[in-house]
């Protein structure tokens, strides 16, 4: 997400300055993630099954126990909850960092925080350096 927001600067800035609030493009951005996150969830929660599908089988004809094919209930809430958390957590700073640019510099398409380069000039003697 770090990126993505960082490529989209220039969108979220284009955005802002055809009138689109604050609270819209955070809302954007929010939805943007869990369309990441839902089928993500979808796909994680197939797997988990049908590897506990697997190993309950396998287990229970090792042991010569009755099968139970059910996930417990925490597991799917768990599951659920950092699916769903954890993309919001991690769009705390790609959206801070979108909001906090100014206009002017959200729209400058060769400025780039990656690529971002200060050079600083120092004479000797202000390093207490003597040049003799």
């Amino acid at each position: 997400m770090n990126s993505n927001t960082e490529e989209k600067t220039y969108e979220f800035g284009m955005l802002r300055a055809l009138g689109m609030k604050h609270d819209n493009l955070v809302t954007l951005l929010i939805l943007q993630s869990l369309f990441y996150a839902v089928p993500a969830l979808v796909i994680a929660m197939v797997l988990a099954y049908t590897l506990d599908m697997m190993l309950v089988y396998i287990i229970a004809n090792y042991a010569t126990v009755a099968p139970d094919y059910n996930l417990p209930r925490s597991s799917i809430a768990l599951g659920i909850t950092i699916a769903l958390v954890l993309p919001l957590i991690s769009n705390i700073v790609p959206i801070q960092r979108a909001l906090s640019k100014t206009l002017r510099d959200s729209l400058n398409v060769y400025h780039r925080t990656v690529s971002e380069l200060t050079v600083k000039i120092l004479k000797l003697a202000e390093l207490g350096i003597s040049s003799a």
